[in-house]
């Protein structure tokens, strides 16, 4: 699916493209191949919902605006498996400084473990504004069985070499169950209370590499909470690998790193 140039309404996706698979993704791009050449909800409040969906693939788009009223670039509810951001622009209006003003927002919109993300991947993106960049909430479902690596299909998010700034609260925020394969190579640039914020518990990060966080905060640069916890996913379970990150705080009480039941390697990180 290739957009013309231009602006355009917003999109919205409910159930999987018949056809789709693993193997036969489903493309949406620009036909210029820049994403500057389209933009996706430019008026809209929500620039795009996705709702059940699988195997889809959104590359070189705007989606969102940054001089009009968007309140969330994009919208996910539902299970969502099979989806990447590629060289995206995901833009929310800067002047917009609510709670809910958000650029990647993810709540289940239930209660059940059947509701996840699985194989999610954000990558070279330049994703800018909101009271958020990232809020995703039960991302592994309710219970964190989908987190394990006997899940039949393991839920998982990616997140890496991504440019992330303008947020006025968190730039990365995971609550309750997750797994995160990567949060790594990304530059976050805020003033913003935390810039990678996991609370509430029941989260597997694999790996935490390479990211250059530059904030303007009171808080802190990154803040974990019950990361790779042995009391929940078991004796077996390796640490997180936390290296090379560059976290950078000028404001006057702030943490680089915070951390509360963290089970990791933290090695050659750079705090100031």
């Amino acid at each position: 699916m290739k957009f013309n140039n231009g602006n355009h309404a917003d999109l919205i996706l409910s159930g999987n493209i018949p056809g789709s698979s693993d193997t036969n993704t489903v493309t949406f791009t620009s036909v210029s191949g820049k994403a500057d050449s389209v933009v996706i909800g430019y008026e809209s409040i929500k620039a795009m919902v996705l709702s059940d969906v699988s195997h889809l693939q959104f590359k070189d788009i705007t989606i969102g605006g940054i001089s009009v009223k968007n309140q969330v670039s994009v919208d996910m509810n539902g299970y969502i498996e099979n989806v990447l951001f590629h060289h995206c622009n995901l833009y929310v209006d800067t002047s917009v400084n609510r709670n809910w003003s958000v650029v990647m927002y993810y709540n289940p919109n239930g209660n059940a473990d059947s509701l996840y993300l699985s194989k999610v991947r954000f990558i070279g993106n330049e994703m800018r504004g909101g009271y958020q960049g990232f809020y995703f909430s039960y991302t592994g479902g309710t219970s964190g069985k989908n987190c394990m690596t006997t899940a039949a299909k393991r839920a998982s998010v990616r997140i890496d070499s991504n440019r992330i700034y303008g947020q006025t609260s968190y730039s990365i925020s995971f609550t309750n169950c997750a797994y995160i394969e990567s949060v790594s190579y990304n530059l976050i640039e805020a003033s913003c209370a935390w810039g990678i914020l996991f609370r509430n518990g029941c989260q597997w990060l694999d790996s935490m590499v390479c990211n250059r966080i530059h904030l303007n905060s009171e808080y802190g640069g990154i803040q974990w909470n019950y990361i790779n916890d042995k009391s929940v996913f078991g004796n077996g379970i390796a640490p997180a690998l936390v290296a090379n990150n560059e976290v950078i705080c000028t404001g006057n009480r702030a943490y680089g790193m915070w951390t509360n039941h963290v089970h990791a390697n933290i090695i050659n990180n750079s705090i100031c």
